[in-house]
């Protein structure tokens, strides 16, 4: 059995595997897919109306799970070794200090959906991943509390352990190195660029010469206008305010690529309908001999960062967030921010 704390679980990792487990967990509890136990002997089910119940006496809520158990079961041989989830069990502690027991649940009455559900991303993690990569991979904190139906309770001992049979087991369980990405939105704008103050020129050209492109084809404007086409065509002026961008970064051997997927104008402060890259480029919109893409790809213009994996990024702080994205670890952006 693992023990898995909800604040061992370092910033550093990019997310708080508990706080997934807890949650995904939780809402299946409650619209009944999965069936809560008192233990892994499964001898009562705790209904969901009972666990609320609880929640609300306790003051604590599921999902803000504070500890949590991992039943696995390892075959260790020398030449294939394996590991197989067998459940979960939730505990945390109340305003008081009590331990409030939530129950167990076995992970053959899981949803596949659930275990393949992706972990929350902070600004500092990375690749994506579901739930059942992390557990299999043993990509969090933990500690063995027990093994061979023997408690562990000696720190020494269960270091001790993990480091003897942590090796052996993984060397037959697929884990590929995880790949530095990151999923970036960013903002073009003639009053907002908080980074690359020299790029204000260009970023004032980019957004005039988008203006003439859809003066000049108004039907492609009002084709990406939506529900706000009708009113547009009233407008005599057409403002091309800001365009965000969204964006995947990969580091690969220090070096950052920089791949936009999506884009949205914002026309008179009113968003418009977010184009694919395909439908971005098919727009055929040239700006100093280039297409729009390579413009983006280039960055000579002034930006700013609004959200990093999915994380808004305070006003203030958008300018140290891009240069911890351009010189600092990408596991530890937040540490570079902290000091900056």
């Amino acid at each position: 059995m693992l023990y898995a704390g909800n604040a061992s679980q370092s910033d550093t990792l990019g997310y708080n595997i508990v706080n997934d487990i807890s949650s995904v967990v939780y809402s299946n509890i409650i619209n009944g897919t999965t069936r809560l136990w008192d233990s892994q002997k499964k001898e009562l089910q705790i209904l969901p109306a009972s666990l609320q119940k609880i929640e609300k006496s306790s003051g604590v809520t599921f999902a803000g799970c504070a500890h949590l158990f991992i039943y696995e079961s390892w075959t260790m041989e020398k030449k294939l070794s394996s590991s197989e989830l067998l459940g979960f069990y939730f505990s945390t502690q109340d305003k008081a200090g009590q331990t409030v027991s939530f129950g167990y649940v076995d992970a053959k009455e899981l949803p596949d959906i659930a275990l393949g559900t992706s972990v929350k991303l902070n600004t500092n993690g990375n690749e994506p991943l579901t739930i059942a990569r992390v557990l299999r991979c043993k990509l969090y904190y933990f500690n063995i509390v027990q093994y061979g139906g023997e408690k562990i309770t000696e720190t020494s001992q269960a270091l001790e352990l993990k480091s003897r049979k942590l090796k052996p087991l993984m060397k037959f369980i697929e884990c590929p190195p995880l790949k530095e990405i990151k999923k970036i939105r960013y903002s073009i704008s003639r009053n907002d660029s908080m980074f690359n103050a020299a790029g204000a020129k260009k970023t004032a050209t980019m957004l005039d010469i988008m203006e003439d492109f859809f003066i000049d084809k108004k039907e492609t404007l009002y084709s990406i206008a939506g529900d706000y086409a009708a009113e547009l065509k009233k407008k005599r002026t057409i403002d091309v305010t800001s365009v965000i961008v969204n964006e995947t970064w990969k580091k690969e051997n220090g070096i950052i690529a920089e791949e936009p997927e999506s884009v949205i104008f914002y026309i008179n402060r009113k968003p418009m309908k977010e184009l694919s890259l395909r439908e971005f480029i098919d727009l055929g919109i040239i700006i100093d001999f280039k297409s729009a893409y390579d413009i983006l790809k280039e960055k000579e213009f002034s930006f700013r960062i609004l959200n990093i994996n999915g994380n808004e990024i305070p006003y203030p702080y958008a300018n140290s967030y891009y240069s911890a994205l351009k010189k600092y670890k990408w596991n530890a952006l937040t540490e570079f921010v902290k000091y900056d």
